[in-house]
C-alpha cells in the first residue's frame, strides 16, 4: 500500500468513525434576561448552565463552569431520553455506509419506473388486484 492510499484510507476511516456531530456553542438566550445557554446543533439544552430556581447564569465563564461541570451527567440523562441527539460514532460510521449502499438500489428503481409509462404500471396494478380478489372466497 503506497503513503497516498493510506492517507486516503485513514482519512476516510476517520470521517466515517468520527461521525459529523455538531460542537456544542453558548448562546445567549434573549435579550431581556441576558442569561447564556447551551446549544448543540439547533437543540437547546438548558440544563447544562440553569441553577436550581430555573435562572440562566449572566457570566459566561460561570456557565462555561457550570457546563463543565455538568456534562457528564446530562449528557448520561440526554443519551437514555432522546438516543437520536447522540449517536456514537459507530452507528453514524454506519449509516453513513448504509445510506451510500442503498443509492445504486435506488437509482435503479427510479430507472425502472421512469421508463415505464404510468398507464402501464396502473394497468399491471389493477390486473394484479383484480388476480388476488378472484382467489378470495366470497363473504357470506
Amino acid at each position: 500500500m503506497s503513503k497516498r492510499q493510506l492517507i486516503v484510507t485513514v482519512v476516510i476511516a476517520s470521517v466515517i468513525c468520527g461521525g459529523c456531530s455538531p460542537a456544542y456553542r453558548f448562546v445567549k438566550v434573549d435579550k431581556t434576561s441576558g442569561g447564556y445557554m447551551v446549544k448543540k446543533g439547533k437543540v437547546d439544552m438548558p440544563y447544562f448552565t440553569i441553577d436550581e430556581s430555573q435562572q440562566y447564569p449572566k457570566d459566561l465563564k460561570l456557565a462555561k463552569r457550570r457546563f463543565k461541570n455538568r456534562r457528564l451527567l446530562v449528557e448520561r440523562y440526554y443519551k437514555e431520553e432522546f438516543p437520536e441527539l447522540f449517536g456514537g460514532p459507530f452507528m453514524m460510521g454506519v449509516k453513513f455506509l448504509t445510506f451510500y449502499a442503498f443509492i445504486p438500489i435506488a437509482g435503479l428503481l427510479m430507472d425502472y419506473y421512469q421508463d415505464r409509462p404510468c398507464e402501464e404500471i396502473e394497468e399491471q396494478d389493477i390486473k394484479q388486484f383484480i388476480e388476488e380478489e378472484s382467489k378470495k372466497e366470497p363473504v357470506r
